[in-house]
């Protein structure tokens, strides 16, 4: 079991989740929102290659630790540092509804 150490909660993220709408010509629109700002614990996870368009990408993948809120499953990205983040899952380590892992790959476009 992990440590609850929030004085390792440094680092702020805000979660965002993504709203769609029918835009001109009925083409389909994203638009994100802000769920929330919130203290996070980040941890590397691993660092992937990404081919898009015959361009190799790195792209970083991290766990990010908070706490829990019902309000957070509806998060699709996340913005750290001023990067953007596509969150790929969100667990509860403990089943005893204290905490949230965010596990997020890096977007560059």
């Amino acid at each position: 079991m992990r440590e609850r150490a929030f004085g390792k909660r440094r680092e702020r993220i805000t979660l965002l989740a993504s709203e769609r709408s029918v835009g001109d010509g009925g083409r389909a629109e994203i638009s994100y929102t802000e769920i929330a700002t919130i203290w996070a614990s980040a941890e590397s996870v691993e660092r992937t290659i990404n081919d898009f368009a015959d361009k190799a990408e790195m792209a970083a993948v991290i766990t990010f630790i908070s706490h829990y809120s019902e309000e957070y499953f509806k998060a699709r990205r996340l913005m750290w540092r001023g990067r953007t983040f596509r969150i790929t899952a969100i667990t509860e380590p403990d089943l005893m509804r204290r905490d949230l892992e965010f596990s997020a790959e890096e977007i560059f476009r």
